[in-house]
């Protein structure tokens, strides 16, 4: 999701990650499975983990 639309995808989405939730924006959508419920639209924030995590190699 382009920077233009994160915070306005967030209210048409099924739900979203607690990290998306926590941050207010969502960059990544998925459709979730059957598993999971059929054709449920799911956001996340992928870089509210991803960055910590990055920060801590040793480049």
């Amino acid at each position: 999701v382009t920077i233009s639309f994160k915070l306005d995808i967030v209210p048409l989405l099924d739900g979203v990650s607690p990290a998306a939730k926590l941050i207010g924006a969502v960059n990544t959508t998925i459709i979730r499975p059957a598993e999971y419920d059929t054709g449920t639209l799911y956001g996340d924030n992928v870089t509210g983990w991803a960055l910590p995590l990055a920060s801590k190699n040793d480049w």
